[in-house]
């Protein structure tokens, strides 16, 4: 089961959250931008669930247009899976106040 980000080919078969197979006249109906620009399409197993520009990818990474497709893809799998793995502030604190508490309630018995 493939999760990751690919570039939309409309010969390849997706799915839609919901299940449904994504024909390229829905798929272009939900996202005409595909007519005019290189759609990029994050995939869980084989359904889509989220749908950006190639353009709109280079330029919130910081990627240049002197890299290829390919490797800009790569790169744009290498920072999703480090934002799914390394934990937020909000979990870093929440951590903390929890061992706060565990320190706290030994110190009470």
């Amino acid at each position: 089961m493939y999760t990751g980000y690919e570039i939309y080919s409309p010969e390849k078969e997706y799915f839609t959250k919901d299940g449904q197979i994504y024909t390229e006249e829905i798929f272009s109906r939900d996202y005409p931008a595909v007519h005019s620009e290189k759609i990029v399409v994050y995939l869980y197993g084989g359904t889509v669930t989220e749908v950006y520009t190639m353009s709109y990818l280079r330029g919130i990474n910081r990627i240049k247009n002197d890299v290829t497709d390919e490797e800009a893809i790569i790169e744009f799998n290498r920072v999703k899976q480090l934002d799914d793995t390394e934990s937020t502030a909000i979990e870093r604190i929440a951590a903390s106040l929890e061992y706060l508490t565990l320190l706290f309630m030994e110190d009470m018995q």
